[in-house]
């Protein structure tokens, strides 16, 4: 509780130290944030070889407060709905080709083809 109290401050709710509570509230957002700075500065080859330490060290200075964790949470909590519609969506339009590809080759003689 000491080191959880020194690296985020006396308003840590207790509710985080759960096992999903902190994985929900803690561990996800260090690793969104770490993979979406890595693949920015993967991209922009500022840095030769060291990527990976300078995202953690971007990582650790962005993420030690708990209103940027709140942020992060919330964020991930949106994506995490805008990409179970995405899927829905997708799914629901390779179903409706599916079916139209289906109707279309075992479709009458008479039908006109396309």
């Amino acid at each position: 509780m000491a080191v959880v109290v020194f690296i985020f401050g006396e308003d840590f709710p207790s509710y985080w130290l759960t096992y999903s509570g902190f994985a929900q509230y803690v561990v996800f957002p260090f690793i969104a944030v770490f993979l979406v700075l890595y693949g920015i500065l993967s991209e922009l080859r500022i840095f030769k070889q060291t990527s990976i330490k300078v995202s953690l060290s971007l990582m650790m200075a962005l993420v030690g407060g708990l209103w940027l964790l709140n942020i992060m949470r919330a964020f991930l909590v949106v994506n995490g709905f805008l990409g179970v519609i995405g899927f829905a969506l997708l799914m629901f339009i390779g179903i409706i080709l599916m079916v139209l590809g289906w109707f279309l080759e075992n479709a009458p003689r008479s039908l006109p083809r396309f």
